[in-house]
């Protein structure tokens, strides 16, 4: 199931490690898998229907499961602030 940010490619439950893959074409590496510990986070702000938006892809490189991690949001230029404080994956 493909969602607004990307989080569908978590591996959550998955065996075995998925191949490293580079980052979308269109969405700058935010994140290395070095600094994430296995986690890539590739995003940018772009505008749709004329609102300023932040869309992010994450990939999980470890082969495990990832729980117990958080994106924060500083202030921001452009007055970016998440729709909801948690999202289910």
């Amino acid at each position: 199931m493909d969602d607004a940010f990307g989080l569908g490619d978590l591996g959550l439950g998955g065996s075995t490690a998925p191949a490293a893959a580079p980052p979308p074409p269109d969405l700058p590496e935010i994140l290395d898998v070095n600094r994430g510990k296995g986690l890539r986070i590739c995003g940018r702000v772009e505008r749709v229907g004329g609102a300023p938006v932040y869309r992010m892809a994450l990939s999980n490189t470890t082969g495990g499961q990832v729980s117990g991690f958080m994106i924060q949001f500083n202030k921001n230029s452009f007055g970016l602030v998440p729709g909801a404080q948690e999202i289910s994956v």
